[in-house]
């Protein structure tokens, strides 16, 4: 055989090995996602005493099926925002909601908030209306560094809520 044929052959065996990696490392994933702490989806059409008043809404878009990476983004949000903003979320001054935009009542959200993947969006509800809204794409960047995922959470969410109170 030839050195270059040999190569050839080494080089596309290491393809065909790192791309077998990748995918069984995303079935195993996603076989064990980290927990959320209420797997209860919240239905985005029930109306509470809280929708009337001035409020920030925290949603969490996602699909049917989801893998282990959209899991991940939805643990590390609800953390991030229950850890963080306890106090808005026991007054009723936040709400976290989880909504899948697969079904055909939630397809409005799509438009609503020009989502081209499953995200994070912030909602400023003003008398019962959305006001405002502000998408955090940076999720899937950020999702493999969780204190950096946390921040980023953080710090869009309390420069949102610093605008409605500026």
């Amino acid at each position: 055989m030839k050195p270059k044929t040999i190569i050839t052959a080494v080089l596309l065996t290491f393809v065909i090995a790192s791309a077998a990696y990748f995918v069984f490392t995303e079935t195993t994933r996603e076989k064990s996602p980290p927990q959320m702490a209420d797997e209860s989806e919240v239905d985005p059409s029930a109306t509470t005493a809280a929708d009337a008043v001035n409020k920030v809404d925290v949603y969490y878009f996602h699909a049917t099926r989801r893998c282990w990476t959209c899991k991940t983004i939805e643990a590390y949000s609800e953390e991030a925002i229950r850890t963080g903003f306890a106090e808005q979320l026991q007054s009723g001054a936040m709400e976290w909601r989880t909504v899948n935009i697969d079904k055909p009542e939630n397809q409005h959200f799509v438009d609503d908030f020009q989502l081209a993947t499953r995200t994070v969006v912030l909602v400023r509800v003003v008398d019962g209306v959305n006001k405002e809204w502000k998408r955090l794409d940076r999720v899937w960047e950020l999702v493999r560094d969780k204190p950096a995922f946390v921040d980023y959470i953080w710090d869009n969410t309390n420069d949102f809520l610093a605008d409605a109170n500026g």
